[in-house]
Parts: structure tokens; sequence; C-alpha cells
């Protein structure tokens, strides 16, 4: 099987949801100024499958009306997204890995702020590819 970006994020999206319903009933706290949040790990995990599954659907919609995205720039984009929101993953897990909650408040920061600054770069190589495969005259 010759795996195309769309593939890898439609078999991803699956993935992320077959871990969703798997840890369902985990939780994850939130403690951010004065609040306090609980979430659980499906909601989370569905709005992650749901959209990796919209980037499969606009890849492949890309592919069949014959705008091609470069496969190189489709691979970085789901390089980027995956290594994403593993790091989110992992800093909402972090709390419960480390007791020392001096070093757990600056890595949780420190993680969701490289998260987030992943999936802004993630979205801004697909919107690089997008570009680039509309301004291409030959396809």
């Amino acid at each position: 099987m010759k795996f195309t970006p769309y593939s890898l994020f439609a078999i991803t999206s699956t993935l992320l949801l077959g871990l969703g319903t798997i840890f369902a009933s985990r939780t994850f706290d939130i403690i951010l100024h004065d609040s306090f949040y609980v979430i659980g790990y499906l909601p989370i995990s569905i709005s992650f499958s749901l959209i990796s599954g919209l980037m499969a659907l606009i890849y492949f919609i890309l592919q069949k009306t014959g705008k091609r995205i470069n496969q190189k720039i489709g691979f970085w984009h789901w390089s980027l997204f995956n290594f994403g929101w593993v790091l989110l993953a992992i800093s909402f897990n972090l709390e419960q890995l480390i007791k020392n909650y001096n070093v757990v408040e600056y890595a949780i920061m420190g993680l969701l702020l490289g998260g987030l600054t992943t999936f802004l770069i993630s979205f801004l190589t697909f919107a690089f590819g997008v570009f680039k495969a509309f301004r291409n005259k030959d396809m």
C-alpha cells in the first residue's frame, strides 16, 4: 500500500478515535488561574480525530480534482500534526507522571506552548501546500 497524506490522516483519525474510546473513563485536570477544569479523554480525542478526518477529506478532494499537494509537504504536515497532538497529550498527563509541582507547572506550559506552536506550523505548511498546488498551472 502506498501511503499518501490523505491515507495517513485517515489512519490517524481512526487511531485517535480508538484510543479515545479505550481511555474514555479517564480524565485530566487543568488548573488555569483560579479555575479547575476536568475534561474527559473522549471529547479531546473526538476533536483531534475530527480535525484529522477533515484533513484526510481535504487531501482526498484535492487529489481527485487534480490539484495535488506535494508529497513532501503533505508528509511534513502529517508529521507536525501528530507531533503536536503527542506534545499536548504528554502535557495533559504530565501531572500524574511527575510529583514535583514546581517543575510540572513550567513543563506543562512549555509542552502546551510547544504543541500549539507545532499545530500552527503544521497548518501553515498545509496552507503553503494548497497555495502551491493552486498556483501550479501544469497540473
